[in-house]
C-alpha cells in the first residue's frame, strides 16, 4: 500500500489559524475550536492512505482537488461543512487551502 506523506501549504496554515480564531472568537471556547481543528486534523491525516478522492477541478490547476468536510453533525456556529483544496502527486498530497462560506468575521 502507498503512503502519501501530507503537506500543508502556508496558506493552509494561515486558515486553519483564522478558523480557530473565528471559533474562538464566536464561541468564547478555546477548547470548542481546538476540538474543531482537531476533526480537521484527523481528516487531514487520512489523506496519506487514500487521497485520490474529491472532485477533481483540472481546468482550474492541474491535478487540483476539492473535498468536502463534514466536521460536526450540528455545529452552533455553522462551521459544520468545510471545504479543502488539495493536490496529488505522489509521494506528496499537498493542502492549498480551505474554504468555509459560512465564515463571516
Amino acid at each position: 500500500m502507498k503512503y502519501y506523506a501530507i503537506r500543508l501549504s502556508p496558506e493552509a496554515q494561515t486558515d486553519l489559524v483564522r478558523i480557530y480564531s473565528h471559533i474562538v472568537r464566536k464561541s468564547g471556547s478555546a477548547v470548542t475550536a481546538e476540538r474543531y481543528i482537531d476533526r480537521v486534523s484527523g481528516f487531514l491525516s487520512s489523506l496519506n492512505v487514500f487521497p485520490e478522492r474529491g472532485t477533481v477541478r483540472d481546468e482550474i490547476r492541474e491535478g487540483l482537488r476539492i473535498i468536502g468536510l463534514n466536521t460536526a453533525p450540528a455545529s452552533p456556529l455553522s462551521w459544520n461543512m468545510t471545504m479543502w483544496l488539495f493536490c496529488v502527486s505522489w509521494p506528496t498530497a499537498r493542502s492549498l487551502g480551505v474554504n468555509n462560506s459560512r465564515q463571516r468575521s
